[in-house]
């Protein structure tokens, strides 16, 4: 029974269809339709869950992506925490060097007068054996003339 012959069939008879074959065809109508539907629906279902795979997969993409992000701007502070501390101690190197250089250049002046003044005590002394040796010198001499 098919549409197609119900109204050849109709025309070869010269009878109007029934309401109840109208209602059948409609009813065949309605349920192709209603197959067609359902077969879209299940079309975009399929289509619908592949966007929420590829929607899924690319929300996992950013979260991965911002978590390197995010690593990558920690270690960046980290970096520069020890940058900045890695500064900060060659400046105190740096000052402590500058002190003892300068404690070191009044070592090297002390040191420099202490020479100095043992110099001129030398020189002193040696001044004052000199005088002695004269001074016994004359008193040999003196002496001398005496015993003559």
């Amino acid at each position: 029974w098919s549409p197609v012959w119900s109204r050849t069939h109709h025309l070869m008879v010269g009878t109007a269809p029934s309401s109840l074959e109208l209602l059948a065809q409609a009813q065949r109508a309605v349920q192709d339709e209603v197959g067609s539907l359902v077969a879209a629906v299940a079309a975009l279902s399929e289509e619908k869950a592949a966007l929420q795979l590829a929607l899924d997969a690319a929300a996992d993409r950013q979260r991965r992506a911002e978590s390197d992000r995010d690593g990558a701007r920690a270690t960046g502070q980290a970096l520069q925490a020890r940058v900045a501390s890695a500064t900060e101690e060659a400046a105190s190197l740096r000052s402590k060097l500058s002190q003892r250089e300068g404690a070191l250049s009044v070592l090297r002046s002390e040191a420099a007068l202490e020479r100095e003044e043992r110099q001129r005590a030398e020189a002193e002394r040696e001044e004052a054996v000199a005088a002695l040796q004269r001074r016994e010198a004359a008193l040999r001499e003196a002496a001398a003339r005496e015993a003559e």
